[in-house]
């Protein structure tokens, strides 16, 4: 997963691990969470998201035998990050995919003030700052696709906006697609909504959230 936050991600991951047996998601701020609330852009950021790094990438190492499909939910941002998840895949044999979430700036903006004034976010600058910061030019990613899955996702929309996609996986990206398509399952809302609220808005205890 990857994507600005607000775009959509740990909704449609969560969708995802109620439409797929045997999945699992490991969600990049519960780990952030654990620790300390911070405020993405400051100066202590990029120290605190390299550990948080270690313990994300770690997990996935530790889960890939126990599970038919990992999703990763996190920004992605940094281009070295993408690269290192494809990695990790390639070197177990494991089908990659980037699906990447987006909405309209609007969306975008409305949904981050929500969340900020229910406290549901650690995120502590303007919803146009944290836009800023995060969205990458969707050209950007084009130049990087070679021989990759990616799917751009409408969230608010629902509906698939761009694919690039190579025909190795071609049963595993259908299965995706085929999920993608349909409404979201309220199961996977209830399970995020029950999350959220059962600890302050924060998941502290698991470091690899078993949905």
């Amino acid at each position: 997963m990857t994507g600005c936050p607000g775009s959509g991600k740990t909704m449609t991951a969560y969708n995802l691990n109620c439409a797929i047996p045997n999945s699992i998601v490991i969600c990049r701020d519960n780990l952030k969470a654990q620790n300390y609330r911070t405020d993405c852009l400051n100066k202590y950021s990029y120290f605190n998201g390299d550990v948080c790094d270690r313990k994300f990438f770690d997990s996935a190492k530790e889960f890939l035998n126990q599970f038919d499909l990992i999703v990763l939910d996190a920004t992605f941002r940094l281009r070295s990050r993408r690269e290192q998840a494809l990695r990790l895949a390639r070197k177990q044999n494991c089908d990659f995919l980037i699906l990447h979430c987006v909405c309209s700036y609007s969306v975008l903006v409305q949904r981050l003030r929500q969340r900020m004034c229910s406290g549901q976010s650690h995120l502590i600058k303007s919803p146009e700052e944290v836009i800023e910061y995060y969205v990458d030019d969707s050209e950007h990613w084009r130049r990087e696709l070679s021989n990759k899955n990616f799917i751009q996702f409408d969230t608010s929309k629902n509906e698939i906006v761009w694919q690039c996609l190579n025909k190795h996986s071609e049963s595993f990206v259908e299965q995706i697609i085929e999920i993608l398509k349909k409404p979201f399952n309220p199961e996977s809302k209830n399970k995020l909504s029950a999350k959220l609220h059962e600890t302050d808005h924060f998941i502290k205890e698991p470091q690899v959230a078993y949905l």
